[in-house]
């Protein structure tokens, strides 16, 4: 009989199951990576960097979010073996486009469950602003098309999280475009 694991294998945290067994810290190294990865992806923020490289930047201490990204500096980078000038040239370059992405790809790329990309594309031409879908009622969310109440709750929890919301902040500091 095989037994069920009780503990994340990569940080030790205690195990919920809601459907999935997964890791219920939001700071566990492969939760950051995953949240990183998403980020990175060419639907949403599309930097140049790689799943490998993610994680070394996680294991070193220099990623523990997404906002992070905004504030890795040449020199860090180049203290990397894989990291030659030309690498880290691309690398910073393409995280500077990021933020001139589009609100509805920073939606996306938040990773907010159930927050595909037609439904940020959707929500965010409703909702012009992060403080306008921040401040958005379930009734305002669910009338519109494809947006369940599974959902509308999604965004109301995520946005009523103390590290969201000062993750949002970050984000803005950085300038990303937010509306």
């Amino acid at each position: 009989m095989k037994l069920i694991p009780t503990v994340c294998p990569e940080c030790g945290s205690v195990l919920a199951r809601d459907g999935n067994l997964h890791c219920a810290n939001p700071d566990c190294p492969s939760i950051v990576r995953s949240h990183i990865g998403h980020w990175c992806a060419t639907d949403a923020m599309d930097i140049a960097v790689s799943d490998i490289f993610i994680d070394r930047l996680v294991a070193r201490g220099l990623l523990l979010d997404v906002a992070d990204l905004y504030r890795l500096r040449r020199s860090e980078l180049v203290q990397f073996e894989e990291m030659n000038e030309a690498t880290v040239d691309t690398l910073l370059a393409s995280i500077e486009t990021s933020k001139s992405r589009e609100w509805r790809q920073v939606l996306y790329g938040l990773g907010i469950p159930g927050i595909d990309a037609i439904i940020a594309n959707l929500l965010t031409q409703k909702f012009r602003t992060v403080e306008g879908l921040a401040a958005a009622s379930r009734i305002q969310l669910t009338t519109l098309e494809n947006v369940s109440d599974v959902v509308a709750q999604n965004l109301m929890r995520w946005f009523s999280d103390p590290q969201h919301r000062k993750l949002i902040k970050r984000l803005r500091q950085a300038g990303l475009n937010l509306e």
